[in-house]
């Protein structure tokens, strides 16, 4: 899902929202390395369910600690 990790692109950060009813979505987020980071506490109402959102998000992290690749 993210491209290149990121790398590429220089990507720090990308959020992402779904509902609390998603789970397919929920799951995908989590699969490719979204962490949960908040449910919203305000309720709304979509086709006749009350949902939250959900807030994930995913943070470009480093592969390798260049520091210790110098030593190498």
């Amino acid at each position: 899902m993210v491209p290149s990790r990121g790398d590429d692109l220089d990507i720090k950060e990308v959020k992402a929202k779904t509902t609390t009813n998603n789970i397919a979505s929920q799951k995908v987020l989590e699969q490719n390395g979204f962490e949960h980071i908040e449910t919203s506490d305000k309720e709304f109402e979509m086709d006749g369910q009350m949902l939250k959102f959900i807030t994930y998000t995913w943070t470009n992290k480093p592969l390798f600690n260049h520091q210790s690749d110098a030593a190498v």
